[in-house]
């Protein structure tokens, strides 16, 4: 009768030590790949290109530290809408919402939109100036979602105050569901919330509206 050979068991340390080095890579490979993926969702529009309402992220300074590699510094977006009007989007910094990376949120961000045509009916070029403390870029939607301390200054002179406003880049539309307080060149006004139209073509304000005209300088 031939003896079955049999080997020791395995120590247990030895076995211990295999995994302990395995979770060690883990740790290491895990991120790495979240990083990557990170990196591609951020330059995919980048890399498919084009205009007419898809936001191009251009970003100036991506994060030094890895600790902080969600998290991009200086961004700036750029686009036209339906109607080829241009459009540009900066931030102090943005990071993409971990739980959906279609939201990207953005932090002290100022958004310029211009007509940039002038004609005898419609005078010059249109121009709003945007800030706002803070803001999400829905980026399947083409939209942002602005709160705090929101300002709007138009190239006329006239200058606006609410605290959150939806902005459509597609369409160029702006909407403000809160009260807004403004003066300009002719005097004040204040809403219960106001509607801006086409790049700032048309504004219309909703609600209880109060406006104070100030009488004209005269002329000499």
């Amino acid at each position: 009768m031939m003896k079955r050979s049999t080997s020791p068991p395995r120590p247990a340390a030895t076995l211990g030590g295999r995994y302990s080095r395995r979770v060690d890579r883990l740790r290491f490979v895990l991120p790495a790949i979240a990083l990557l993926l990170l990196a591609v969702v951020m330059a995919w529009p980048w890399l498919v290109g084009g205009y007419g309402g898809l936001i191009v992220p251009a970003f100036k300074n991506a994060a030094e530290h890895v600790s902080d590699a969600m998290r991009m510094t200086n961004p700036r977006y750029v686009g036209k809408t339906e109607s080829a009007k241009p459009y540009e989007v900066t931030a102090s910094s943005a990071f993409l919402d971990p739980t959906d990376p279609n939201r990207i949120h953005l932090d002290q961000l100022f958004a310029t939109f211009e007509d940039g045509e002038t004609s005898q009916d419609e005078g010059p070029s249109s121009r709003i100036n945007l800030r706002a403390n803070e803001g999400i870029y829905m980026r399947g939607q083409n939209r942002l979602e602005l709160e705090g301390a929101l300002e709007l200054v138009f190239g006329d002179g006239y200058r606006f105050n609410t605290e959150s406003a939806e902005v459509d880049l597609e369409l160029g539309h702006v909407v403000g569901p809160e009260p807004v307080t403004g003066n300009g060149p002719t005097g004040t006004l204040a809403a219960d919330r106001f509607d801006i139209e086409d790049g700032g073509k048309r504004l219309r304000f909703e609600g209880r509206v109060h406006m104070t005209i100030l009488p004209l300088e005269p002329q000499t």
